[in-house]
């Protein structure tokens, strides 16, 4: 006999992706396993009934390359498990409270367990907090809770946001050491990623020879934004400035826009986190410093097995730090041509 809960997961599996093909949400699956990593175990099967697992991940829609491999790796990791996959997706990164109904959809529908893609440190606590009471487990994958509310999910799987900052700090101050003026786009208020790679940026040029002269919040995440935030934080400096850092390269082709209807073509180095190919390419044209990068396909599948893991029994959340960062690595002009080759 099929359990109710199963009867509701498939009837509201069905009408949701319905919807999901209507709005053409579909991300490639070909990403392969991390590097020196194992493949997820089988996933079990429910004790009492013997039927497949059902995972759930809670997003946004994957509107870039990095996002859309993040979601073909879980997909790959979920299914490859042997569990049944769910995918739920809010319209954008300020989409929060479509996302907090997404994740009470899943509670609804009794899922095994869950994945969750935060679009901001807060709203999606209470939510989290609900799953924990039904006894569902979960961890969030790339984005973080705020500080001091860790005990919400097993884990969070995520790269290490501040290292990310440093790293480009130290490339820039490597590159052009004589130091100058830099200026920042933050990304979204409120995301704690964000936050994180800029406040490491910041805190790793104290006592260099950069200033920063300004920062800028780019809400929408967009190139439209990064465009309006390069123009607005230029002509606040004086238009005396010789770098900027973004929280990601995919930004790269807005503030480019912004430099060079500036005439400040020659003037302004690029440096970010993230690792596209289009910021690939600025650095082979020599326009970027070099790129913080990041596997989030790794990320993902890291998140999937510590899941898997605590479902099966192998493991309890006890086993697991409450925050899993994962290392970013440099792109640079001596590895670019290699790197562009597997860049989002």
């Amino acid at each position: 006999m099929i359990k109710p809960k199963k009867c509701l997961a498939i009837l509201l599996c069905l009408v949701m992706m319905a919807s999901l093909i209507a709005c053409g949400n579909t991300a490639s699956s070909n990403v392969e396993p991390i590097a020196g990593g194992d493949a997820p175990a089988a996933a079990p099967q429910d004790a009492a009934t013997g039927e497949k697992l059902t995972i759930g991940y809670a997003t946004r829609l994957p509107n870039d390359q990095a996002q859309a491999a993040l979601e073909a790796a879980i997909k790959e990791a979920v299914e490859a498990a042997g569990a049944e996959y769910v995918l739920l997706t809010c319209n954008n990164i300020t989409d929060v409270a479509t996302q907090v109904n997404h994740i009470e959809d899943l509670i609804n529908m009794g899922v095994d367990g869950m994945l969750v893609n935060p679009n901001d440190g807060d709203s999606t606590l209470e939510a989290l907090q609900r799953a924990k009471d039904a006894g569902i487990p979960t961890v969030t994958v790339d984005g973080r809770l705020t500080e001091g509310f860790e005990d919400r999910v097993i884990s969070q799987y995520c790269t290490a946001s501040t290292q990310a900052g440093e790293l480009c700090a130290e490339l820039l101050m490597d590159a052009m050491p004589e130091g100058g003026n830099v200026v920042l786009i933050r990304g979204n208020n409120g995301n704690v990623v964000h936050g994180a790679r800029s406040d490491g940026f910041i805190a790793a040029l104290e006592g260099s020879n950069w200033n920063v002269v300004g920062e800028m919040f780019n809400d929408p995440c967009d190139n439209d934004g990064a465009r309006k935030a390069m123009e607005n934080l230029m002509a606040a400096a004086g238009y005396d400035v010789q770098a900027a850092f973004s929280i990601t390269d995919s930004w790269f082709p807005g503030m480019v826009q912004a430099i060079d209807d500036a005439g400040k073509t020659d003037d302004i180095k690029l440096v970010a986190i993230d690792g596209f190919v289009a910021g690939c390419e600025y650095i082979q044209d020599g326009r970027c410093i070099g790129i913080a990068a990041i596997d989030l396909p790794g990320v993902g599948q890291e998140a999937v097995q510590c899941l898997l893991d605590v479902i099966s029994g192998t493991k309890t959340a006890e086993d697991f730090e409450p925050v899993m960062p994962i290392d970013c690595f440099i792109i640079n002009p001596e590895n670019v041509d290699e790197r562009i080759k597997t860049a989002y």
